[in-house]
């Protein structure tokens, strides 16, 4: 989002401005909860929401393969 929004302002040109609205949109439309606001963090690649990993669970699994 970041970069596309300093491409967009430093280039001037219409194909980044345009690409900078298609990722809002899909910001706005795929990745935004409805109900809360709040935005979401994993998709399958249909944009689907999918459960958040557990990161604690991952490295807690790591420090216990490292102790063996």
């Amino acid at each position: 989002m970041e970069a596309f929004t300093t491409l967009a302002e430093c280039s001037k040109k219409e194909i980044h401005r345009r690409k900078l609205e298609e990722v809002i949109g899909l910001i706005l439309t795929k990745m935004v909860n409805k109900k809360s606001g709040c935005g979401m963090n994993q998709f399958d690649l249909g944009f689907n929401p999918i459960p958040a990993i557990d990161i604690r669970a991952l490295g807690m699994q790591r420090e216990q393969k490292v102790r063996l």
